[in-house]
């Protein structure tokens, strides 16, 4: 009996502190990262993200787990750094939290963790996804701030429009070569094997070149556009050969007969019918062709005259 109670014990100390990893964060394209503290595996990554539609994003990253930042979260943080350090270098009490930010996606709140009081950085829609930053982290964060956002800045002005160019290019270039193919991919799974084996080295010519991040970090975009793009060409393709059968064939229009010898025409009529026909008022050219409303009346009881 007694070894049963330790064994229960024990199972149930192992299940409740198993450590279940987070998905790991998606690939940048130009990343670039700043150490928060090397000792305690605590990093800065910032890049643009294939999975945010291309945006400029920050990666906390952690030995075990990391959290997704936007710039606009970012920018968050830092408005309300004081009232977080003001916050953080309290006295520790182990039942006291305060939520600083919380949206529908990231909740920023405080918590004691080994002593101290911290920062909670967490992902409200992505599980395991958390970082906690003590007062040094913080301090080392406030430190790094006008490089934080210069570099953001700079990724956003200039990578992220070159990114797209050449992306749109590198598409371009696979697209001609599934075309090539006696059995192109056709569905996701199929298409990301094809772009990864595909050399994209010497497709893109502006500098400086991405074309391999965007091949490795972007290869399930790079399959939806592809797919979806020759869906809506083949979509094209049959609105253009789509043939529909009239009820009856137009047959051309014979010209007035006239009796006697025909004066000057008010209007000049069309010898022919075309799809767009409808009343005659329609298919009918007005005698002036000057846009002059003057002109026009004049012309019209100058006509008159001479018919009557």
């Amino acid at each position: 009996m007694a070894g049963s109670i330790a064994d229960n014990t024990s199972f149930y100390k192992k299940k409740t502190y198993t450590y279940v990893p987070p998905s790991p964060p998606a690939e940048l394209i130009d990343s670039l990262s700043y150490t928060i503290d090397f000792a305690a595996r605590k990093f800065l990554q910032i890049g643009i993200d294939p999975s945010e539609k291309f945006q400029v994003v920050v990666h906390v990253l952690t030995s075990s787990r990391y959290v997704l930042i936007t710039v606009d979260l970012m920018k968050k943080i830092f408005s309300y750094m004081g009232n977080i350090l003001s916050f953080i270098l309290a006295t520790p009490h182990k039942y006291k939290r305060i939520i600083f930010y919380e949206d529908e996606k990231n909740k920023l709140s405080s918590m004691m963790y080994s002593g101290e009081n911290v920062l909670v950085m967490e992902a409200k829609n992505r599980e395991g996804c958390r970082v906690l930053l003590n007062r040094a982290d913080l301090m080392r964060l406030q430190y790094l701030e006008k490089c934080i956002f210069e570099t953001i800045v700079r990724k956003e002005v200039f990578s992220v429009p070159l990114v797209m160019k050449q992306y749109h290019e590198i598409v371009q270039y696979i697209d001609k070569k599934c075309a090539q193919q006696k059995s192109s991919p056709n569905n996701v799974h199929d298409m990301v094997i094809f772009i990864k084996n595909i050399q994209v080295d010497g497709v893109v010519k502006s500098i400086p070149n991405f074309s391999n991040q965007i091949q490795m970090c972007a290869a399930e975009q790079l399959s939806e556009s592809l797919l979806n793009q020759r869906a809506n060409n083949s979509q094209e393709f049959f609105n253009k050969t789509r043939i529909i059968s009239p009820i009856s064939s137009p047959t051309p229009m014979s010209p007035p007969v006239l009796l006697s010898p025909p004066p000057s025409p008010i209007y000049a009529i069309k010898s022919s019918v075309d799809e767009n026909d409808g009343p005659s008022f329609f298919n009918m050219q007005p005698l002036s062709e000057t846009g002059d409303f003057d002109s026009a009346v004049s012309e019209l009881h100058l006509v008159r005259r001479k018919l009557f």
